[in-house]
């Protein structure tokens, strides 16, 4: 199955109309999200946080409310979780194994580097050994 990029909507529409939503919440905007949520209770329903500064938070608007911040949410479908959010988050390890890759990769950069090194300084002094020997003849 083809890996698919989520199309990303910000809603900038006033107040937030009936639908489902997602906002990443930084630790300085968490005390201003927490008033929001709590001055638009019943109307606005958390169903899914997830990690640490930033919060990755869907919440579910059941009725029309105005939006205070911070930023714009990203409109979000009843089944969107943060995988499905995230660029690479799909893949189990995600970042984690495009780290490996590219130590893979820098690693068989570097050997290549010092084998080259070792097979060109080997052929110098193998050069240097039969310079004498043609001087000779």
């Amino acid at each position: 199955m083809a890996r698919r990029t989520p199309i990303l909507t910000l809603e900038r529409r006033n107040p937030l109309p009936v639908g489902y939503y997602w906002q990443d919440v930084f630790e300085d905007q968490s005390q201003a999200f927490g008033e929001w949520l709590r001055k638009n209770r019943g109307a606005v329903v958390v169903r899914e946080t997830e990690g640490e500064n930033p919060a990755w938070v869907k919440f579910e608007v059941r009725e029309p409310v105005p939006w205070e911040g911070p930023g714009l949410p990203t409109v979000a479908g009843r089944d969107t979780h943060r995988r499905d959010t995230v660029p690479g988050a799909r893949n189990q390890g995600g970042m984690g194994r495009e780290i490996k890759r590219l130590a893979w990769f820098g690693a068989f950069g570097v050997a290549s580097y010092f084998g080259l090194d070792l097979v060109l300084k080997h052929r110098r002094e193998i050069r240097k050994v039969e310079a004498p020997k043609e001087a000779e003849g």
